[in-house]
C-alpha cells in the first residue's frame, strides 16, 4: 500500500508540473482528433531517451549492415537433435487440418 501511495503522489506531481502541456495536447486532440509524434514533440520537446521503436530500427539497420558485409555468414545454426533422436524428412503432405468441432 505504501508503494501505491508514493507512486500516486509522484503521478499527481507530474500531472501538475506538466498541466499546461497536457492541456495543449488535449486541445490539439479536440481540434484534430489525431496527433502525431511531431505534434507531441513540439509541445513536450524531444525525448530524453530513445523510444523502443527507434531502438528496434537501429538494431535492424545494424543487422542489415552486418549481412551486407558478410552475406555468406548466416547466424542460423543447424539444428542438432538430442541423443537418441534422429531427424527424418517426411515429404508427404498431411493435407488440411480437420474441421473444428465442439
Amino acid at each position: 500500500m505504501k508503494i501505491v501511495n508514493v507512486q500516486y503522489v509522484i503521478a499527481k506531481d507530474i500531472l501538475r508540473k506538466y498541466a499546461t502541456q497536457h492541456n495543449q495536447i488535449r486541445d490539439l486532440l479536440v481540434e484534430r482528433e489525431v496527433i502525431y509524434h511531431d505534434d507531441v514533440e513540439k509541445i513536450l520537446g524531444k525525448r530524453q531517451w530513445k523510444s523502443r521503436t527507434d531502438e528496434i530500427i537501429e538494431l535492424s539497420k545494424k543487422e542489415e549492415e552486418k549481412e551486407k558485409l558478410n552475406p555468406d555468414n548466416n547466424d542460423d545454426s543447424e539444428f542438432i537433435p538430442a541423443d537418441g533422436f534422429e531427424i527424418t524428412q517426411d515429404d508427404s503432405d498431411p493435407g488440411p487440418p480437420p474441421p473444428f468441432t465442439k
